[in-house]
C-alpha cells in the first residue's frame, strides 16, 4: 500500500491549522516542510523556536519534518521532543561534513522517531551509500527544494529505480511535482510514499485530491 502525504508550507500558525483542517481527516501523517532561508531562499513557519512549541500543541495530527536548514543537528534537537512528531528528515546537502549524518541519525533514533534523509534532484546516490543502509526511509526531492508548484523532473525516475535495486526493503518518499502522472512513475519505478503539496492545495478541496492520488497509485 502506497502512502499518500500531504505536504504543508505554511506562512503562519493560522495558515497551518487552516491547511491541517483540510486534509487531516484523509491523512495518517503530515509533513510538515521547515524552511530556515539559509539552506533555501524561502522562510516558513516552523523556522522559529516558537513555531516549534506551537506545532506541539497540536494533538490531533502526526508529522514528519521536513528539514531544509543549515544547521539541521540544530533543528533536529528541537524538534524531536515533540510528541507529535512522527518522523524527522534532514537533508545530505546541507551538512558540512558528511560524518555529521550519523549524529543525526542518532539524534533522531535517541528521541524514538523515524530517521529520514532527504536527497536533492543533483546529489548522486554513490556518495551517500555508505549512511543509506542506516536510515528508515530515504526522501528523493523531484524538484529542487524550497518552492512550491515547480515541474517534477523526470531523470529522478532512474534514481528511484537504482535506490530500490540498492536497498529494497528501505521506504523510499518522492517529493515534488506529483500529480497523478507523476505519482504512477514513481510507484512503478520503486517510490512507496508520496509527499503532494501544490496538486491537493490547488483545489477546492485538498482532501478529495489527495484520495485521487490513492486510488491512482493503488488500485
Amino acid at each position: 500500500m502506497v502512502q499518500v502525504i500531504p505536504a504543508i508550507i505554511a506562512k503562519d500558525l493560522d495558515d497551518l491549522k487552516r491547511k491541517l483542517d483540510l486534509v487531516k481527516n484523509e491523512a495518517a501523517l503530515v509533513q510538515l516542510d521547515v524552511m530556515d532561508g539559509k539552506f533555501v531562499t524561502e522562510k516558513s513557519f516552523g523556522s522559529e523556536l516558537s513555531d516549534i512549541e506551537s506545532v506541539g500543541r497540536l494533538a490531533d495530527v502526526f508529522f514528519e519534518i521536513h528539514l531544509m536548514v543549515g544547521d539541521p543537528l540544530f533543528w533536529i534537537k528541537k524538534w524531536v521532543s515533540l510528541p507529535n512528531v512522527k518522523r524527522i528528515i534532514f537533508h545530505w546537502e546541507a551538512l558540512k561534513d558528511p560524518a555529521e549524518a550519523v549524529v543525526c541519525l542518532t539524534e533522531i533514533k535517541n528521541g524514538g522517531k523515524e530517521t529520514g534523509l532527504a536527497l536533492n534532484p543533483k546529489t548522486l546516490l554513490e556518495g551517500t551509500m555508505k549512511i543509506l543502509p542506516e536510515v528508515d526511509l530515504v526522501l528523493l526531492m523531484t524538484v529542487d527544494p524550497g518552492r512550491a508548484g515547480q515541474k517534477f523532473q523526470e531523470e529522478v525516475i532512474h534514481k528511484i529505480q537504482s535506490l530500490r535495486s540498492f536497498l529494497p526493503g528501505v521506504k523510499i518518499e518522492v517529493d515534488g511535482g506529483i500529480n497523478l502522472e507523476s505519482a504512477k512513475k514513481t510507484v512503478e519505478a520503486g517510490a512507496d510514499t508520496l509527499a503532494v503539496g501544490s496538486f491537493a492545495f490547488s483545489e477546492i478541496s485538498p482532501a478529495d485530491q489527495i484520495k485521487k492520488i490513492e486510488q491512482a497509485v493503488n488500485n
